[in-house]
């Protein structure tokens, strides 16, 4: 949004004859935005974290995670980011269908719940709990339990695959069935 400002603003410019407003930049690779003033072309020097309204910051930046813990919820830019803070005992929901360019971990004792979204891309090593997505990416399930999901390929490793679940590909160990 804009806001336009006629007296000693961020920019320190006090013309009320130039209509100054706000500009908001995200930050790449980073979950922050930068403000500026279009009146006067300042650019503030710090980042602020983004702050989401029905999953859109005022930067037009995108969740695509939220990450629960402590009765807190989190979202982030990228699911790479929201699974490097989730800690033990935190849930992570997809707000929106990802592609991973990089292989990705579901931590330990944290919880994935992939929900309506497809995660695609490079490979996804389970670590954690999945409870639900459709997950084009071939999962690799080191030491995590699957209770649900829909997936292209599952390497089983060890842990435990039960509950609602559909596969096109099931590798257990070196052995497909």
């Amino acid at each position: 949004y804009t806001t336009p400002h006629f007296t000693a603003w961020a920019c320190g410019d006090t013309t009320e004859k130039v209509n100054h407003t706000f500009t908001y930049t995200p930050v790449t690779g980073k979950e922050v935005h930068i403000v500026g003033c279009s009146g006067c072309t300042y650019t503030g020097p710090e980042e602020i974290p983004h702050e989401f309204t029905n999953g859109v910051c005022v930067c037009t930046a995108k969740a695509v995670a939220k990450v629960e813990a402590g009765g807190t919820a989190t979202c982030y830019t990228a699911l790479e980011t929201a699974l490097g803070a989730a800690q033990s005992g935190s849930k992570v929901t997809l707000l929106a269908s990802v592609e991973l360019t990089s292989e990705v971990t579901i931590p330990s004792y944290v919880t994935f719940n992939g929900g309506e979204f497809t995660v695609s891309g490079e490979d996804l090593l389970n670590n954690g709990i999945i409870t639900g997505g459709t997950f084009t990416a071939t999962v690799t399930n080191w030491t995590g339990d699957i209770t649900g999901g829909t997936f292209d390929t599952i390497s089983y490793v060890m842990g435990a695959v039960s509950g609602q679940i559909s596969f096109k590909t099931l590798d257990i160990n070196g052995f497909t069935p």
